[in-house]
C-alpha cells in the first residue's frame, strides 16, 4: 500500500528553504523578463550567487560592475526576499531619476506577481503601483530621485542607491539616510565607473583599503559566462573607449612573453604575451597612470619586492579570478604559471647568410658552392645552422662564462678543475656547428686556476651578438628575441645546462643554486624554468662584494630549485651535463608541478607610483612573474566625461617629472626648471581667499616652448601672493604677469603694482574680447584694467584653448599636480569645471596663457607696448642668423623645439607656421 502524499508537508519544507537561503528562493520561483526569452525563472549565474552570499554576510555592500550583469534584477529579488520573509521591513532605492529608481520597484513587483500563492501566503499588497509595493506584513519598497532630502524622514531598513557615480548630490542623500541605518540597516551601493573623483569612487577606494564599513566587490564584465570578445567589441563600439580597465603594476613587473621576459613599461602593442590558458595573444593596449594606492608585493617564491594595485586580479588556485585584496584576506594562492603552455616545440633551422653576412659583407669575402655551405680561403662553413640542444648549451655557457673583445669570443672557466669538462664540450659544439676547429687558450700567472677560451671567428662573433642582448658584460647579458624567435624546448633545455654548468652549485642531492649579476638573465632562466614544467624555483636579490674592489657591492640574484614532496620527478640536467659538473656525485632530479600555486604577501606603501596594464586579446590575461593576472572593464580612470581625452592625459602622466626645487614653507612651490637668461616668461596667477580648501595658484610659463617652468598652489591671502608674485615674476627676468582680477585677484594685482611691478597685464574693460577690439582699446589707457577678467563670455574661449592646446601637446607639463587636476576636470552640466570636492585652480591659468598667447601675435604686428599687454614677448630672432638661436637640447617631448623663426612653433609634435594668423 502506497504512502498517501503529503503536499502540505512539501509546501512547509519548501517555505522553511526560501525563507533561510534567497539563492534557492530566487532560483525556483523568482520570474523576470529576460530581452529575448520573455518571462523566465532568475536562474542565477555563479557571480550572482556569490554576491547575494555577500549580501547575507556583510551589512554594507559597494559593487564597481560592468554593464549587463544583472546585479539590480538580483538586488530587486533580495529586496522581494527582505520583504516576504521578514516584517516591517523598509527599502528605500534612490536613484538618478525617478524612472531608474522606479525600474527597481516594477521588477520586485513583477517578481511577486509570479510567485505561488502558497509563498504569498496573507502578505498581500496594500500599496501598489510604479513607485513603491507596500506589504501587509507592514514591509514596503519605494522608489524615489536623487534629491537633497531623500531618505532623511524615512524610517529605512536596507537602502538601494543605484548607480552612484552619477548622483550629484549624492553625499547628502547618503548622510541622510545613514542616521535611520545605525541601528541595524544594510545598504548596498552600486554602479558603473564613472571617472574617479566623485563620491562612488572615493567610497569604493576605502572601502578597497579597510577606511570604511563597506564591504567593495566589483564585477567586470568577464564574470558573466556569455560574454564574449564580440559582445565585448560591441560594447566598446557603442561605449567607447574609456571602459579600459587599469589595474596596474610598477613598471620594472616581468611579464613573460613569447620573446622573453620583459619590464611592463616595455610592453609594446603587437607584442606577444602568455595567457593563462596556455596561448601566446597580442597586446592590443597599453596603459598606465601614476598612484600612491599601490602596495608592495612578493611571492611565496618570489622574493624580490614590485608594486601592485589591490584591486588587480590574480587566477587562483580555484580557478577564480581573485583581487589581491581578497587573496591576502582569505589566504588562498594563485596560479604561478598556466599549466599547458603552447610552446613551440619544432625546430627552426636559420641561413647564417640571411641573418649576418648580408648584414656586414665587406667582413665575409664568401664563395658559394651551393645551397648548404660555403667556401672561404681556409675554411668550408655550414650555412645552415640547427637552434637544437647543443646550440642552446653553446649559448647558455657564453651567457654565464662568456665575453665578446675585438671580434673574439671568450669563455672562462678554471684551469684545475674544468679544463677537461665544458670547454671540451664547447670545442666539439663549435666544431661540428661552425667547422671551427682552431682553439687558444691562456691561464693567468697571478689568479691561481683563471683560465679563457678565445675563438677568433667572425661568423660565430656576430652569431652570439645575435642571441644575446645588453652587451657582454656579466650584469648587461641576457637572451635576446631572435634567439626565442628560433628556439625550442630542448634548445631552453641546453640553456639551463649551460649556464648552471657556468654558474651553478650544488648544495645537496634535490638542491642546486644559481649565482648571477644580470637582472635580465635571471628571469629568462626562472621563464625558462617553468617552460620545462620545474616550478619550485625561489629567487631573492641580494648583494655581493666585488672581490677586487671590497668597497664597492654589485647586486646579484639567486634561484634555487628546491625539493617538493610529490612523486612525479624529471631530470633538469642531461646526465652528460651532470657527470661534467658533478663527477657523478648525485642524481640531480627536480619535481615537474602540475599545478604550481604560490602565496602572496602585501606590504602598504604611501609612495607615488607609475604603474602600468596591458590589455590583451582574446583571453584579456597575461603572466606575471607573481602569477597569472587579469584585466577586465570595470574601472573609474577610464570612464566619466573628462574634458581631455584618456590617451591625452596618459601623454601627460607619462612625461612629468619631479621639481628641482621646493620652497615655501610647506613646500608648495615647485620649480621644474630655474629661470634663463635668454628666456621669457608669464607668471599666471588665480588667487583665492586664502582659507579652507580655497587654493591660490600661479603658473609659469616659458613662452617660447609654452612649457611649465614652476608651480605654486597654497592657501595664502590675496595680499600676502600680490607680494611673492612679485617676487617669482622678478626672478623670472621680470616676467609678464597676468593675474585673474575676479573678487579677491584685484587686491592680488593691486599689491604687485603698489610695489612698482611694471611689467603687469593689462586688459579692456567691458569684456572686449576680439583681437581687433582689444587692440582698439589698448591705445587708449583709460580702457585698461590690470589683470585678466574671467567672464561668461571668455571662459568658454579659454577652456577651449586650453583643451586645444592640450591634445595637440603644445603644452610641456612638468607637473603631477596639474595632471591629476585634468583627471577630474569634466562636463558637468554641459560646463567644464571641476568634479564636486576636486580643484580646477591649475587649470584656468593655463587657459589663460593659451587664450592670450595665440592672440599675442595679433598685438606683435600692431608694434604695441609688449610688457604691459600681450604675453608674446619672443626673443627677436634672425631667421637668417641660425648661430643666434640659444643651443638648448631638445626635450625628448618636443623635438627640433628651438627653431628660428618666432612665428613656428611645436603643434602636435611637429614644426607648424603660424605666421597666417598675422
Amino acid at each position: 500500500m502506497s504512502t498517501p502524499f503529503d503536499y502540505k508537508q512539501v509546501i512547509r519544507l519548501e517555505y522553511a528553504k526560501c525563507a533561510s537561503d534567497p539563492v534557492h528562493f530566487m532560483r525556483k520561483f523568482c520570474m523576470i523578463q529576460h530581452p529575448t526569452k520573455s518571462r523566465i525563472l532568475f536562474n542565477l549565474y555563479p557571480f550572482q550567487e556569490s554576491v547575494l552570499n555577500q549580501f547575507i554576510v556583510k551589512n554594507n555592500n559597494i559593487i564597481l560592475k560592468s554593464r549587463q550583469l544583472g546585479i539590480s534584477t538580483l538586488v530587486a529579488g533580495y529586496s522581494l526576499w527582505l520583504m516576504l520573509f521578514n516584517t516591517d521591513k523598509n527599502i528605500l532605492c534612490v536613484a538618478t531619476k525617478q524612472d531608474t529608481a522606479k525600474n527597481m520597484v516594477t521588477k520586485v513587483t513583477f517578481m511577486y506577481d509570479n510567485l505561488p500563492s502558497w509563498l504569498k501566503g496573507k502578505k498581500k499588497p496594500l500599496e501598489n503601483n510604479k513607485l513603491s509595493l507596500k506589504l501587509t506584513n507592514g514591509s514596503l519598497i519605494k522608489a524615489v530621485s536623487a534629491a537633497a532630502d531623500a531618505g532623511r524622514s524615512e524610517a529605512v531598513s536596507f537602502l538601494i542607491i543605484d548607480e552612484a557615480a552619477f548622483i550629484e548630490n549624492i553625499e547628502t542623500i547618503y548622510g541622510a539616510a545613514q542616521q535611520t541605518l545605525s541601528t541595524g540597516g544594510g545598504c548596498v551601493v552600486l554602479s558603473t565607473p564613472n571617472g574617479s573623483g566623485n563620491w562612488f569612487h572615493k567610497q569604493y577606494t576605502k572601502a578597497t583599503n579597510g577606511e570604511n564599513s563597506f564591504n567593495p566587490l566589483r564585477l567586470p564584465w568577464t564574470v558573466h559566462p556569455e560574454r564574449s570578445e564580440g559582445w565585448r567589441k560591441i560594447q566598446e563600439d557603442d561605449l567607447g573607449t574609456r571602459l579600459a580597465a587599469q589595474e596596474c603594476f610598477s613598471g620594472d613587473t616581468i611579464i613573460y612573453t613569447i620573446n622573453g621576459p620583459k619590464f611592463i613599461k616595455d610592453i609594446e602593442i603587437g607584442n606577444k604575451v602568455l595567457s593563462h590558458d596556455g596561448t601566446y595573444n597580442n597586446v592590443i593596449k597599453t596603459m598606465s597612470h601614476i598612484t600612491n594606492k599601490a602596495v608592495e608585493i612578493k611571492g611565496g617564491l618570489n622574493n624580490i619586492s614590485k608594486y601592485t594595485t589591490l584591486n588587480h586580479p590574480f587566477l587562483n588556485t580555484h580557478n577564480e579570478w581573485e583581487d589581491v585584496e581578497s587573496i591576502i584576506s582569505t589566504n588562498n594562492k594563485v596560479i604561478l604559471f598556466p599549466v599547458d603552455v603552447k610552446y613551440n616545440n619544432s625546430y627552426s633551422t636559420i641561413d647564417l647568410k640571411n641573418h649576418i653576412i648580408s648584414n656586414n659583407p665587406k667582413y665575409f669575402p664568401l664563395k658559394y658552392n651551393d645551397e648548404s655551405i660555403w667556401l672561404t680561403k681556409t675554411n668550408i662553413l655550414n650555412r645552415n645552422i640547427k637552434f637544437d640542444y647543443d646550440l642552446g648549451f653553446l649559448v647558455g655557457c657564453f651567457l654565464s662564462e662568456g665575453s665578446l673583445a675585438n671580434n673574439k669570443v671568450e669563455f672562462s672557466f678554471n684551469g684545475k678543475t674544468e679544463r677537461d669538462g665544458f670547454p671540451i664540450q664547447i670545442e666539439n659544439i663549435l666544431n661540428s656547428k661552425f667547422n671551427i676547429n682552431k682553439f687558444s687558450y691562456y691561464t693567468s700567472k697571478i689568479w691561481s686556476g683563471s683560465s679563457k677560451l678565445y675563438i677568433k671567428d667572425q661568423i660565430f662573433h656576430n652569431f652570439i651578438k645575435l642571441c644575446i642582448q645588453g652587451g657582454s658584460l656579466c650584469h648587461q647579458k641576457s637572451l635576446s628575441e631572435f634567439f626565442y624567435d628560433n628556439a625550442n624546448l630542448e634548445t631552453l633545455r641546453g640553456i639551463m645546462d649551460g649556464v648552471l654548468v657556468g654558474d651553478g652549485m650544488l648544495k645537496d642531492e634535490y638542491n642546486i643554486s644559481l649565482l648571477l649579476t644580470s637582472r635580465k638573465l635571471i628571469y629568462d632562466i626562472l621563464y625558462i624554468s617553468n617552460l620545462l614544467g620545474i616550478h619550485n624555483v625561489t629567487i631573492k636579490e641580494g648583494k655581493s662584494i666585488n672581490p677586487r674592489d671590497s668597497s664597492i657591492y654589485k647586486p646579484n640574484y639567486t634561484l634555487t630549485w628546491l625539493k617538493t614532496k610529490t612523486n612525479s620527478q624529471s631530470k633538469i640536467f642531461s646526465d652528460r651535463t651532470k657527470n661534467i659538473v658533478f663527477n657523478q656525485k648525485s642524481s640531480n632530479k627536480f619535481i615537474f608541478d602540475v599545478n604550481p600555486n604560490v602565496s602572496l604577501k602585501i606590504n602598504p606603501t604611501q609612495h607615488n607610483i607609475t604603474v602600468f596594464n596591458l590589455e590583451v586579446e582574446n583571453t584579456h590575461t597575461y603572466t606575471t612573474e607573481y602569477g597569472v593576472v587579469h584585466n577586465c572593464d570595470c574601472d573609474f580612470s577610464s570612464s566619466g566625461d573628462t574634458l581631455l581625452n584618456k590617451d591625452t592625459i596618459k601623454y601627460y602622466e607619462d612625461n612629468i617629472m619631479e621639481p628641482v626645487e621646493r620652497r615655501g614653507i610647506n613646500s608648495n612651490y615647485w620649480i621644474f626648471r630655474r629661470a634663463r637668461n635668454d628666456k621669457d616668461y608669464a607668471v599666471i596667477v588665480d588667487t583665492s581667499r586664502g582659507d579652507s580648501n580655497d587654493y591660490s595658484t600661479v603658473q609659469v610659463i616659458d613662452i617660447e616652448n609654452m612649457e611649465q617652468v614652476a608651480e605654486l598652489k597654497d592657501m595664502i591671502s590675496p595680499k600676502d601672493l600680490g607680494n611673492l608674485i612679485v617676487a617669482i615674476a622678478s626672478e623670472y627676468n621680470d616676467a609678464l604677469l597676468i593675474v585673474e582680477n575676479n573678487n579677491m585677484g584685484y587686491q592680488t594685482v593691486t599689491t604687485a603694482i603698489d610695489r612698482g611691478y611694471k611689467n603687469v597685464y593689462y586688459s579692456p574693460k567691458n569684456d572686449q574680447i576680439t583681437a581687433d577690439q582689444w587692440i582698439n582699446k589698448m591705445q587708449n589707457q583709460d580702457q585698461l584694467t590690470p589683470g585678466f577678467n574671467t567672464s561668461v563670455k571668455t571662459r568658454p574661449l579659454i577652456i577651449e584653448k586650453f583643451r586645444e592646446f592640450m591634445d595637440n601637446k603644445v603644452f610641456i607639463i612638468n607637473s603631477r599636480r596639474t595632471v591629476d587636476e585634468t583627471k577630474t576636470f569634466i562636463w558637468k552640466n554641459h560646463k567644464a569645471q571641476a568634479q564636486s570636492g576636486y580643484n580646477d585652480d591649475l587649470i584656468i591659468p593655463l587657459g589663460i596663457v593659451a587664450y592670450l598667447r595665440d592672440t599675442a601675435l595679433r598685438f606683435k604686428k600692431n608694434n604695441l607696448e609688449l610688457t604691459k599687454i600681450s604675453i608674446a614677448n619672443i626673443t627677436n630672432i634672425n631667421d637668417n642668423n641660425p648661430q643666434s638661436v640659444p643651443n638648448i637640447p631638445n626635450d625628448s617631448r618636443r623635438p627640433n623645439l628651438y627653431t628660428p623663426n618666432p612665428y613656428k612653433m611645436m603643434v602636435g609634435g611637429k614644426v607648424e607656421d603660424i605666421s597666417w594668423l598675422l
